[in-house]
């Protein structure tokens, strides 16, 4: 056991200090007092020098490993109550003045040992000082500073005086030990309800600081100057702070620095005037946008006066784009099951319109220019309306998919090559980033195979003879640069495919609708590949993302599911 271990107190360190320098100035006192009398002083300083090594054995004990506290406590209270014998007899034996110390021995040992201890220490003080008068009395011990008692030479009754010098140090020694081992025992009790209630209050701190970390929700409470009093670790999620930044800025200001929106709202509530009840703010972060629901309530000391308020918030971006989605798939359903019904009432006709003019055009003499060239119009703009009524009953009737191992480096060669073909590509670069990343997915490969040359086609569109188009493969956790991105990380458990051009880019106002149906930005588009696109990459359990910023370019991000077979059909069963 070493000196630093926490189950020897301090307390027991500084009363061996305290007992050498305590005991030491006593007899430097005597040294001081009885030098040039013609008594030998060199006692005391054998004295002074058996303080100081039981000093170091005091401090070396608790090094051992079978150390015991009381057990040593008790010892050397004893050995203390024969140091300060030797004391008192160097010093004038039955009249020395430094009978008083057996006081304080029985009050310390009264703190370190309680009651019991005290009494005990009373009964031996009173035991070796008795000893040592009586010694003196009947010529067991020579008196160190005279012949004899002096209380023999001034004529008075040995006996009678010292059974009274007896009685009266038997009843001081009691009192006191009664009286400290009283209060030291009130102390002891208080002090361990004290520490019964810090040790509570700090398992309450504990749990709360627990729960609140725990939880979902942001909190964080301010005083009315701005400063933070406590931030959670949601908080600091959900607001994208820095706590390297919230060491040197705990207040409004470390917040401002990463959603100055929320800080802005926190000034209002402190000046009164957000108004009561629960409301959203947008936070503008680096990576996208965050919708947060808030609330506040405010803290009160004991008087009922307000000290501060509470600001409780939550995430709702992914509910917020949850119920868009529903929204949207209701949208889908109503809008598929309608477009079923239109496609099948124009398709009926539209055949029977197409196989007449076709016929009309074999069995009539066109004579004329312009006869011929509105027999063409009408031939373009049917099959032109065909193929909208195609593209009605594709959105309306997605096949499920059809699910094989798919090896996406020869999937996405298929795909450049279709699209170099294309006399659109004349004059754009298209690059192949995904060499090397041989991949296996379990999908459809011809839904795929449309997916990504709907995505390729429009990316040509866009470019309009020159630029750059990329198509690459991310694998989980790889990071990829993204125009209007940044750094994209892809998910656990997922494979990435990016469609990346350098054209134009979208608007801001017409990226969020880039999905839904029947909305373009072509002249002649119908606005439902993308839809398409959107659906068979959720029937495979993907994801896809538009990524873009004007000037910059496009990327297209579809994410699908690493599964096999059996995990593809576990995840239909909890589906």
């Amino acid at each position: 056991m070493s000196l630093s271990q926490p189950l020897v107190p301090r307390e027991y360190y500084a009363l061996a200090i305290l007992r050498f320098l305590f005991l030491s100035f006593v007899a430097g006192a005597g040294v001081y007092f009885f030098r040039g009398v013609g008594v030998s002083l060199w006692p005391f300083g054998v004295f002074i020098g058996g303080i100081l090594f039981l000093t170091f054995l005091y401090l070396f004990l608790p090094r051992l490993e079978r150390f015991q506290l009381r057990p040593v406590l008790y010892a050397q209270f004893w050995f203390d109550l024969i140091l300060i014998t030797i004391l008192i007899y160097l010093t004038g034996g039955t009249e020395s003045d430094f009978a008083f110390i057996y006081v304080f021995e029985i009050i310390a040992s009264a703190i370190f040992l309680g009651f019991s201890g005290a009494l005990i220490n009373a009964t031996l003080s009173w035991f070796f000082l008795t000893g040592l008068m009586f010694s003196e009395y009947s010529g067991v011990l020579r008196p160190f500073l005279w012949n004899e008692p002096p209380y023999l030479s001034a004529g008075v009754e040995a006996p009678e005086y010292l059974f009274l010098k007896s009685f009266f140090h038997a009843a001081v020694f009691y009192l006191v030990a009664v009286a400290s081992g009283y209060l030291a025992e009130r102390f002891r009790l208080r002090g361990l309800e004290a520490q019964r209630m810090r040790e509570t209050l700090e398992q309450i701190r504990m749990d709360t600081e627990t729960i609140l970390r725990a939880i979902s929700s942001g909190l964080v409470a301010f005083d009315f100057e701005g400063k933070i009093l406590y931030i959670n670790d949601a908080a600091i999620r959900i607001l994208g702070l820095d706590p390297a930044l919230l060491q040197y800025h705990f207040d409004l200001t470390g917040i401002a620095s990463g959603a100055p929106e929320f800080a802005l709202e926190v000034k209002k509530i402190l000046r009164g005037e957000a108004r009561e009840g629960r409301r959203e703010i947008e936070l503008s972060g680096d990576d996208q946008k965050k919708i947060i629901g808030l609330g506040h309530s405010y803290l009160t000391d004991r008087l009922g006066r307000r000290r501060g308020v509470l600001v409780i918030f939550q995430d709702l971006t992914e509910v917020k784009a949850m119920e868009a989605e529903l929204r949207r798939l209701d949208r889908f359903a109503a809008l598929g099951e309608f477009s079923s019904h239109l496609a099948h009432e124009i398709r009926t006709p539209l055949t029977t319109i197409q196989g007449a003019i076709e016929y009309l055009r074999s069995s009539l003499p066109l004579r004329e220019e312009e006869d011929r060239r509105l027999m063409e119009l009408i031939i373009r703009e049917s099959e032109r309306l065909s193929k909208i009524v195609g593209d009605f009953l594709r959105f309306a009737r997605i096949p499920p998919p059809k699910k094989e191992i798919v090896d996406l480096e020869s999937l996405l060669n298929d795909v450049v090559d279709v699209l170099r073909s294309n006399p659109r590509s004349e004059g754009v670069q298209i690059v192949r980033s995904y060499r090397g990343k041989s991949m296996e997915i379990w999908a459809d490969r011809d839904q795929l195979l449309q997916v990504l040359l709907n995505l390729g086609e429009n990316a040509l569109d866009a470019l309009e003879g020159q630029g750059e188009l990329e198509f690459d493969v991310g694998y989980p956790y790889s990071l990829k640069e993204l125009p209007g991105k940044g750094r994209f990380r892809v998910p656990r458990d997922f494979v990435a495919i990016f469609v990346v051009d350098t054209g134009p880019g979208i608007p801001e106002e017409k990226l969020s609708r880039i999905f839904e149906p029947f909305f373009t930005t072509k002249k002649k588009g119908t606005g439902l590949g993308l839809s398409v696109v959107q659906r068979i990459v959720e029937h495979h359990g993907g994801k896809i993302w538009v990524f873009s910023r004007e000037g910059e370019g496009t990327a297209f991000v579809i994410l699908l599911p690493l599964e096999t077979e059996e995990t593809d059909h576990e995840r239909k069963r909890e589906g």
